[in-house]
């Protein structure tokens, strides 16, 4: 935490070392570090106060996870001293991580920090907030800047500061501070996956970005991101890895069902495995349950509704589907899933012999993502395109017989075009990586 504690008795200063460790092992889905939780004592050399006597106690009931009596602690030591920074940080670490209570978590540490400007966990924890829940990346950059002006060598910050220039695409500058932080602590699990997305992502070493994920699975073996990024590179960076496709495959279930296993609500596992064991593995029975066990649990899943109403299609539910269909459109009317416009144009026509709906659809998937170098006129690239990417009978007689013309950017859209020379997928993003 970059300070050091003189003179806390010993037992105290275990069950500080006890209560560190049990938040590295419990570490899951939060994408931030144990020490973001952690209680922080007075300032060394302050004094001790009347308030910072009652922080202390606090501390010790958190402990125990005497919730009340901690509220009453921190809630005496602000009523002693209502600038008191050790019972504000404390305060507010708790209303954010606990109680999730972002509003007042941040209300505290804004008291904090204006009582000391300086106090690095408060700085730290604040630019967490401001990035994460508050989506306001400039005033957490600030934050961040200013804490290792205190500090350079705290580790959080700088993987947190890693994780903002991340976001902002600044990829060469968030290496250097996931590198550092790593420097500091090689077993950091938080700068060992970002820094292994980096790998992955941006770089195309696969190879090192498993070393990354590997690592920092060691440390938190059920830590969800973790687990989503390493099936990700399994199904999408197999030839790379050195396996092969359908190896990856396999693997990749594997860790899938890991994180099911771990959380049954798991929205993204579930979503993933339904893709999987629809347009991979052709198993429609079992990629139906999937799909209906993330819409039971998130009825406005967007990734997920369109991909059930092309099985619903291709299973004949078109009543089904059509219903599915005009959910999507109702939760995203203005930019809806491309894949969905195109099958819901494909059930217009067909089922319902709606060719003007139909047109209407397929013309708003064409402007989404046009053919390429197609040298006929929009509506028979249209419908070229549309067939060549189905593998639907019912279509033969509009197609016009030519798929050399066709960009292949959907060829993830039906099992049959699954082949050995198709490019590489995203599932989370459904677009085509090239690394």
């Amino acid at each position: 935490l970059g300070w050091r504690v003189m003179g806390w008795a010993g037992l105290a200063l275990c069950a500080w070392v006890a209560f560190h460790l049990m938040f590295d092992a419990a570490t899951e889905e939060s994408p931030l570090l144990s020490r973001l939780h952690m209680p922080v004592p007075p300032t060394v050399g302050a004094g001790h106060s009347p308030a910072d006597k009652m922080c202390e106690e606090a501390q010790t009931l958190e402990f125990r996870e005497e919730w009340a009596q901690v509220v009453v602690r921190l809630e005496a030591a602000l009523q002693l001293d209502g600038n008191n920074t050790c019972a504000l940080y404390n305060y507010g670490r708790l209303l954010q991580y606990h109680w999730h209570q972002p509003d007042k978590a941040e209300d505290m540490y804004w008291r904090a920090l204006a009582s000391n400007p300086k106090h690095v966990p408060t700085l730290r924890n604040l630019a967490y907030l401001l990035l994460i829940v508050r989506k306001s990346p400039k005033k957490a950059e600030e934050l961040f800047e200013a804490a290792l002006l205190e500090n350079p060598r705290e580790i959080d910050v700088l993987s947190g500061y890693g994780s903002l220039l991340q976001e902002s695409r600044n990829y060469h500058k968030a290496e250097h501070f996931f590198l550092r932080a790593l420097k500091l602590r090689p077993t950091h699990m938080h700068s060992l996956h970002k820094y292994g997305r980096i790998l992955l992502y941006v770089k195309g070493d696969a190879l090192a970005a498993e070393k990354s994920f590997k690592a920092a699975l060691e440390n938190a073996p059920h830590h969800m991101p973790v687990l989503i990024d390493y099936a990700h590179m399994l199904l999408s960076f197999w030839k790379q890895l050195g396996i092969s496709r359908r190896k990856g495959v396999d693997r990749a279930v594997d860790v899938l069902d890991r994180i099911v296993q771990i959380n049954h609500n798991h929205l993204h596992g579930l979503h993933l495995l339904a893709v999987i064991e629809h347009f991979i593995r052709g198993r429609a029975s079992k990629a139906e349950r999937y799909y209906r066990r993330v819409l039971e649990r998130s009825p406005k899943h967007l990734p997920t509704l369109p991909k059930y109403g092309i099985l619903l299609l291709q299973l004949g539910k078109w009543e089904q589907a059509e219903e599915v269909f005009k959910r999507m459109l109702d939760l995203e009317p203005k930019s809806p899933p491309l894949d969905g416009l195109v099958y819901y144009g494909h059930l217009l026509r067909i089922h319902r012999h709606d060719d003007a709906q139909a047109s209407v659809m397929y013309t708003r998937a064409l402007h989404m993502r046009p053919t390429k170098s197609v040298p006929m006129s929009p509506d028979e690239a249209t419908r070229c395109w549309l067939c060549s990417n189905s593998t639907a009978t019912q279509l033969s007689g509009l197609c016009c017989g030519t798929s050399s013309v066709v960009s292949r950017d959907m060829w993830w859209l039906e099992p049959a075009l699954w082949q050995a020379d198709t490019p590489q997928i995203d599932f989370d993003q459904n677009r085509v990586i090239r690394p």
